[in-house]
């Protein structure tokens, strides 16, 4: 019943259903400690009893509710690890006997005894529901109201049993027994045969049991433990102590009542001689919701005894005692069992004592002096880790992220930008924050990312070394001292080389950080940032780009990310940001592809991971309020000043709808998560904000053709994901954005550029890509087409090959 889950929630489900599993011997328990305490106190006054039995069923209700927390946390982690619900205990067992194996098959249909409960509930809801109506039409539209004589008497002794409330008194042809209906205006219904069956001193004493249970409040408490019982309608220990407080609470009632009689032994004979009279009604006032004199009519007899007999309680604290001492003791077996049990018993290579060892070990790893996680990958694996199986791995690692996700996930505080979240959006939000701060260490721990070499370079008068580390899949890291870089900045333009690493400090105070990853890297990669020109128009990276992720947050630095298709990275920091490492502030930024940070031990840590699949920032923006976020208003203010510079004449030119919505795909199609409207409105400013730079540098640049500028993208491309805009030297701005290619072979691409563009031929190797492309992200002349088919032709070999 998947289905049930996915309505209600998984958490949910576990929580509701271990919840209502354990209230069996919860209920149990406290019915036990009840019936003691009834047990051992006879001689206390029923109003002592009777509160004796609501402390206990408000303590079973207290006990569910934190029951209910703990378990709803426990799968919540459960969820994280993306593993089973772990309650109570979660290991494969060789006797059928232990608590392992019932808690795992009752995992497995938790979903239908949650249903089967919700049935049940739905139905007694249904029959409490009835219940009100039942009572709505007893006090409105089956009864009259009794004679003025009678009410004012009734008002005579409410007085003198110290109501201050209206209570009116109505005759009903329908009744049994007299009861009280309502609590804001409460109504006591006679049976309208009682009037001419019983003397007005019997009357008088009925009426102010009524009256007692007005003064007590009963009609308000017996709505409440109506509602509970109808939540625990299959828990008899509950069932049973709301049995205890209805005695009790009737037991009170007569003693309010018998005081204000001539004596005990005549309110006795009022019972007696009512329970032998025979009403003539069709409907019972034995109902839950009433508060009635004849109650239960097996109990009356009982309370007749107590009134001659104070001493004597008409509860039975022993009945079903048994019963409940077996649900204790197997309710409080699974429990020991269950903490008997180790605390890991998928690792049985280490005791529980070396696995939480092991785990701290491994935090420390992770998390540096100042409670932040490193960026790059600190991970040392230990002889107790190296000697697990690899099943015991997995373990290991399923309850690492779970002591991490409850040490700083489960309780984490939201930032303003998450505020408006809802908690299953909250929680999918912080699942993204723990994969983007802690995946990296995972996966090493997982040995999913390999490290494949490591170079140490130094820079002259500097004790601290710099390292550089490149692991599989194409991820780089390096740790670099503050005092190297202030020693580079001494020397701008001279770079630190290790391998293919290279590490230099420009003359306008940035920090640029390149790796060469194949032979036609440029040399001026290593000399200066890449800049939109270079990947755009006749750049000398045009269509070379493979993957760009920037951040132009102030507080950051200004951060850029470049990955050129099997070629270079190149990650450059800005003046402010190396200005503030300097300073050896507690600094970070990040962009989809790229993070730094400066720790406590002043070493700037530079991660670079180029696999769009890990663009978890992306994924993080689409649950921020953009209004919320720190840089947006200075964002915003800073394209009102670029707008103000611009020409008129070129406004034109500035990015319409139609093309930011082409933006916001690639975008999508980039980082596989779909933009929402709050991310639409920072985007656009950022992007118009883009181009209207590059419309002022073309002003500036006389050398330029305004009007045939190429349209400059600023998403993150990736093989397969490309776009092409052909302007053939046409002066109309939309002419840059009319040829849009998705979805087509190689031979159809051509066929359409070919209707713009003279002279396209059909390039060599066409025929290897077998698979429909998109050409979305490239921007070019006519003249480049042939080496844009020539490239995706390159790029898509490994297609046909597949």
């Amino acid at each position: 019943m998947n289905w049930l889950t996915q309505w209600l929630g998984e958490a949910f489900v576990y929580a509701l259903g271990w919840t209502l599993l354990h209230s069996l011997w919860q209920g149990a328990l406290v019915a036990v400690s009840l019936a003691l305490v009834l047990a051992v106190t006879p001689r206390w006054s029923a109003n002592a009893r009777y509160l004796s039995g609501v402390v206990a069923l408000g303590i079973v209700m207290v006990l569910s509710a934190l029951t209910y927390s703990r378990y709803y946390a426990l799968v919540e982690v459960a969820l994280v690890e993306a593993a089973a619900v772990p309650e109570p205990v979660l290991t494969d067992s060789r006797s059928m006997f232990s608590p392992a194996v019932w808690a795992d098959w009752i995992n497995r249909h938790m979903s239908a005894i949650v249903l089967l409960w919700m049935l049940g509930f739905a139905l007694f809801m249904a029959r409490y529901c009835g219940g009100l109506f039942y009572c709505y039409r007893l006090k409105n539209r089956l009864s009259q109201p009794a004679s003025s004589r009678w009410q004012t008497r009734l008002d005579v002794l409410a007085s003198t049993i110290g109501i201050r409330a209206a209570v009116a008194l109505k005759l009903s042809e329908r009744l049994t027994g007299p009861c009280v209906v309502g609590h804001l205006k409460p109504v006591i219904l006679l049976p309208a045969a009682l009037l001419t069956q019983m003397s007005r001193d019997e009357l008088e004493a009925i009426l102010r049991h009524e009256l007692a249970h007005i003064r007590r409040n009963d009609y308000l408490v017996g709505l409440i433990q109506s509602l509970i019982k109808t939540l625990y309608f299959f828990n008899w220990p509950v069932l049973w102590i709301s049995a205890q407080i209805d005695r009790e609470r009737e037991n009170a009632c007569d003693d309010i009542a018998a005081d204000g009689c001539k004596s005990r032994i005549f309110y006795a004979e009022t019972l007696a001689r009512f329970s032998s009279l025979k009403m003539g009604g069709s409907a019972s006032n034995d109902g839950e919701l009433t508060m009635a004199i004849n109650g239960k009519h097996p109990h009356l007899l009982a309370r007749i005894r107590r009134l001659f007999e104070p001493a004597t309680s008409t509860a039975r604290p022993f009945e079903g005692l048994v019963s409940s001492l077996l649900l204790v003791a197997l309710g409080l077996f699974l429990s020991m069992h269950s903490q008997a049990e180790d605390q890991y018993p998928d690792i049985e290579t280490l005791d529980d004592a070396s696995v939480e060892s092991l785990i701290d070990t491994f935090r420390s790893q992770l998390i540096d002096a100042d409670d932040e996680p490193h960026f790059v990958t600190t991970l040392v694996p230990t002889s107790d880790y190296q000697a697990l199986s690899e099943q015991e791995r997995a373990a290991f690692v399923r309850h690492f992220k779970a002591a991490l996700w409850k040490d700083r996930y489960r309780d984490k505080e939201r930032p303003p930008f998450y505020s408006h979240l809802n908690e299953d959006e909250w929680l999918e939000a912080r699942q993204v924050l723990f994969e983007k701060d802690y995946a990296h260490f995972i996966r090493a721990l997982e040995g999913k990312l390999i490290r494949v070499k490591e170079y140490d370079a130094g820079v002259a008068d500097q004790s601290g070394e710099i390292h550089f580390a490149l692991y599989e899949q194409g991820r780089m890291e390096s740790e670099i001292p503050v005092g190297s870089i202030r020693a580079l900045q001494k020397q701008p333009g001279q770079a630190v080389e290790a391998g293919p690493f290279s590490l230099r400090a420009l003359d306008d105070g940035s920090l640029l950080m390149t790796l060469r990853r194949g032979e036609r890297m440029p040399d001026f990669v290593t000399r200066r940032n890449v800049v939109r020109e270079d990947f755009s128009g006749d750049g000398a990276l045009a269509g070379k780009i493979k993957h760009f992720s920037f951040n132009d947050d102030p507080k950051q630095g200004h951060i850029r990310s470049f990955a050129a298709t099997s070629d270079f990275y190149q990650v450059w920091l800005g003046k402010q940001a190396v200005e503030s490492v300097l300073a050896r502030e507690k600094v970070y930024g990040f962009t989809a592809l790229s993070g730094y940070r400066v720790n406590r031990e002043s070493v700037l840590e530079i991660a670079f991971d180029p696999d769009p699949e890990k663009y978890l920032s992306n994924r993080l923006m689409s649950f921020m309020d953009s209004k919320k976020l720190p840089f947006t208003k200075e964002l915003e203010r800073e394209l009102e000043g670029l707008l103000s510079e611009l020409p008129s004449d070129l406004h034109p030119y500035l990015y319409q709808e139609k093309h930011l919505e082409r933006h916001f795909r690639a975008w999508t199609l980039q980082s596989g998560v779909d933009m929402t409207d709050r991310q639409k409105t920072t985007f656009s400013a950022l992007f118009q904000k883009t181009r209207a730079e590059f419309l002022l540098e073309a002003v500036q640049d006389p050398e330029r053709d305004a009007l045939e500028m190429a349209h400059h993208s600023i998403s993150v491309w990736a093989d397969g994901v490309n776009w092409v805009n052909i302007y053939p030297g046409n002066k109309e701005p939309d002419a840059l954005f009319d040829v849009i290619i998705e979805d087509k072979t190689i031979t159809e691409a051509v066929a359409q550029v070919a209707e713009v563009c003279e002279g396209i031929e059909r390039p060599e190797g066409y025929e290897l890509v077998t698979q429909s492309v998109s050409l979305y992200g490239y921007e070019t002349h006519c003249e480049q087409w042939q080496g844009v088919f020539e490239q995706l032709v390159d790029n898509h070999v490994d297609l046909a090959a597949r």
